[in-house]
């Protein structure tokens, strides 16, 4: 917890050498440190690589900027920083580098603009990406020295080594962004699949302008098994409870600050503050996950409306900080999982049934905890970025509503010993459950699924040894076993005359 508060750091220190003003510092580092965004949805749940990663990249940010200010030896060592920085947040976070295009852009946009800009901190910063994408694992994976930003990347240094003058600039940058864009396209969608989930899941929402489409059909399972919390755009109420007057004030600020660059009366510096708050707050209406970024730059857009020096304000952007500290305190409880938890019951089986080499097949978010709190090896996790997984996590869902010969079949050729089955595999069907994402809203009785959950001693190739509420655990038998039938005891949501299939659009 208290690494990940460290944001507050750079906040501080930026605002301080942007503004000028040490209280103007303070001012935003409070509104920042009293709204509810920075602590509800990542640090109240349990801590994600992404707490680790902002403090990283916002102190990559700081340092960048400073190299601006900087002159001679001070502007290196600070670009220097800067990309160490980043550096380390890419070797904390796999995301860092969706953040690192967002960056790329952003240099791309002022050299296409600017006549004498001072290329050499990008050039510091490229290099240490460049490093990460050869010596970081999860980056060499990920092909990330031969990604979108990356080739941007290449392609600007080069450029500004040619010395050019700005018209031909002008010329060429459009020309390597598609050129970019082209070969990204090829490397996402054919050389490094795994890439497409993240490209693809951006282009439908923008398609559908941040709203799912009411019919799975429309829309590809790469997309849908994406299109669920947190990659889901907020609320009104959301933003409201989350970011509460910071968003309201921030957007003032932006709108003022975007006013004032349009007349010449902002330093260079403070553009990629406006740049980033500009972007972040319509990915954040896409992506609900951002509001780590978004949170961050809002300060700087509420800081720009004490130039005007007026009592008004200053009692305004006081009372914004009073009214986010009593929604901070209002926030609701959260908790890790709910008091009576049936999955405790999942797991103390398979500690104390199954062999240590057992491999278990679960759902994929259901997978990590298997592996942390059974010790047991496991066949599906969520760490789409791994090479197969995602054909793996596809195919599994699919034969899950196949006949049982076919699930069958799966778990065979991936050697399961036992299968986790959860309730919700049948009788969700919600926009994030998998029969939404595999397109299977209306199901067979003769489904695996279905047999699962409504007849198990149907089953020929599984035997049910655990049953709660919520959860079964099947034994995967070989060829030449028969089944022994359990006395699971006796549950309502299993019983087909008080859970009717038809009401979940089950039928023969």
């Amino acid at each position: 917890s208290i690494f990940s508060s460290l944001s507050i750091i750079p906040l501080y220190l930026l605002l301080k050498m942007v503004s000028g003003r040490e209280d103007y510092g303070l001012i935003g580092a409070a509104f920042f440190s009293v709204t509810p965004a920075v602590y509800t949805t990542v640090t109240a749940p349990g801590f994600e690589l992404q707490d680790f990663a902002f403090p990283l990249i916002f102190f990559h940010i700081y340092f960048f900027i400073r190299a601006f200010k900087e002159d001679g030896q001070r502007s290196y060592a600070a670009a220097f920083l800067s990309g160490a920085f980043f550096f380390t947040a890419l070797a904390a976070w796999h995301l860092t580098q969706f953040y690192y295009l967002i960056f790329v852009v952003y240099i791309g946009i002022c050299y296409f603009l600017v006549q004498d800009l001072n290329m050499k901190p990008f050039y510091f910063i490229a290099a240490f990406s460049l490093l990460g994408g050869i010596l970081l694992p999860p980056q060499r994976k990920a092909h990330f020295i031969i990604s979108f930003p990356m080739l941007l990347s290449y392609s600007l240094v080069i450029i500004s080594e040619l010395r050019l003058q700005l018209r031909l600039r002008r010329l060429l940058l459009p020309v390597v962004f598609l050129i970019s864009a082209i070969v990204t396209s090829y490397i996402a969608f054919i050389k490094v699949p795994e890439y497409q989930f993240v490209y693809g899941l951006i282009i439908d929402k923008l398609r559908y302008f941040g709203v799912r489409p009411v019919v799975p059909a429309d829309l590809p399972w790469e997309t849908l098994v994406m299109w669920v919390s947190p990659f889901t755009g907020p609320s009104l109420k959301t933003i409201l409870l989350s970011l509460g007057s910071l968003f309201i004030l921030g957007v003032v600020g932006l709108v003022e600050n975007i006013y004032r660059l349009s007349k010449k009366a902002l330093s260079f510096y403070e553009t990629p503050l406006i740049y980033f708050a500009s972007v972040f707050i319509p990915l954040y209406l896409l992506f609900i996950r951002l509001d780590g970024f978004l949170v961050w730059f809002l300060p700087f857009q509420v800081v720009a409306l004490l130039k005007y020096r007026k009592k008004a304000i200053y009692c305004l952007i006081l009372s914004g900080i009073v009214l986010n500290g009593i929604l901070l305190f209002h926030q609701p409880r959260r908790t890790i999982g709910p008091d009576k938890n049936y999955l405790l019951g999942v797991i103390s089986f398979i500690r104390h049934n199954t062999a240590e080499d057992d491999p278990i097949l679960t759902s994929f978010p259901f997978g990590p905890t298997i592996l942390t709190y059974t010790d047991r090896p496991i066949l599906l996790h969520p760490k789409f970025e791994a090479m197969g997984i995602t054909d793996k996590i596809k195919e599994f869902e699919h034969a899950l509503y196949l006949d049982e010969e076919d699930f069958y079949a799966f778990c065979i050729r991936n050697r399961a010993k036992y299968f986790l089955y959860q309730i919700d595999m049948l009788l969700a069907r919600g926009p994030e459950a998998i029969r939404f994402r595999t397109h299977n809203l209306k199901l067979s009785r003769k489904s695996a699924a279905y047999k699962f959950h409504f007849q198990p001693e149907s089953l020929e190739h599984f035997e049910t040894v655990f049953s709660n509420p919520h959860y079964r655990i099947y034994r995967v038998l070989d060829l030449n076993q028969r089944p022994v039938r359990l006395d699971g005891g006796y549950y309502r949501v299993y019983d087909e005359r008080l859970v009717p299939p038809a009401n979940f659009g089950i039928s023969d």
